[in-house]
């Protein structure tokens, strides 16, 4: 696999019926879907397929355009139970690394 891209996390949530989001930044490259997400977990390293992409807007600037870099990411999960292992981490405010296959 190729490092593509660096992408901050700096939250995520449950979409009902989809799975588990972050919401974050581009550092640096471009993500798109079928790319994998590697983010550290509780001293383990972490890698899921990226399955969907979404551009929003910062929740603290409710006005602004939509920055080009700021995005939304759906990865897929394991099951239910790891879902809601990170969902309720204090996973908040890293970098994490996108490849390509």
């Amino acid at each position: 696999m190729k490092e593509i891209a660096k992408y901050y996390i700096e939250d995520k949530f449950i979409i009902s019926n989809r799975g588990l989001a972050f919401i974050g930044n581009i550092v640096e490259g471009e993500i798109s879907t079928g790319n994998y997400i590697e983010f550290n977990f509780f001293g383990s390293l972490i890698k899921r397929k990226i399955i969907g992409i979404n551009l929003t807007s910062s929740p603290s600037f409710p006005n602004e355009v939509l920055h080009e870099n700021r995005m939304g990411v759906l990865i897929e999960c394991e099951n239910q139970k790891e879902i809601k292992k990170i969902r309720e981490s204090n996973l908040k405010n890293i970098e994490a690394l996108i490849y390509e296959c």
